[in-house]
């Protein structure tokens, strides 16, 4: 009696299945893993960048732009100053005010801020002390 070996037999089908789909999941968690840190390191670039046009800002007009960026109704400034503490800005002001900064860098970070990705948080101790900090929503 003659076998003919044309094929694989279940046991090496399944065999080498099981293989693949050990590889795919190790590689799988090794992709969220580098993608969870790209996410983190532009966080981290988007602060820097930010931080650095607003000391630019002050450096070029003597002032943050949170005095010169105004309410909805134009009344008043969007952040005051005198109050002292974090205050957590909307999706449009945090619109005005990137747009305000990118006029002081070149940087594409600035210039490409998404809003809706991220929420924006300004901090200062006194009107020469200021910075921002980013965190995704």
């Amino acid at each position: 009696m003659v076998r003919r070996e044309d094929g694989f037999t279940l046991a090496e089908t399944v065999v080498v299945l099981a293989v693949a789909a050990i590889l795919m999941g190790v590689i799988g968690t090794g992709a969220n893993y580098w993608i969870e840190e790209q996410r983190n390191m532009s966080l981290e670039t988007l602060n820097e960048q930010a931080n650095q046009a607003l000391v630019t800002y002050y450096a070029i007009y003597g002032y943050f732009p949170f005095n010169k960026l105004t309410a909805d109704d134009g009344s008043s400034p969007i952040i005051d100053l005198d109050n002292g503490s974090p205050q957590e800005l909307s999706e449009e002001e945090s619109r005005r005010l990137m747009e305000e900064l990118s006029k002081v860098t070149s940087q594409r970070v600035v210039q490409d801020y998404d809003p809706a990705g991220y929420k924006l948080e300004v901090t200062y101790s006194n009107a020469y002390v200021a910075g921002m900090e980013f965190e995704r929503r």
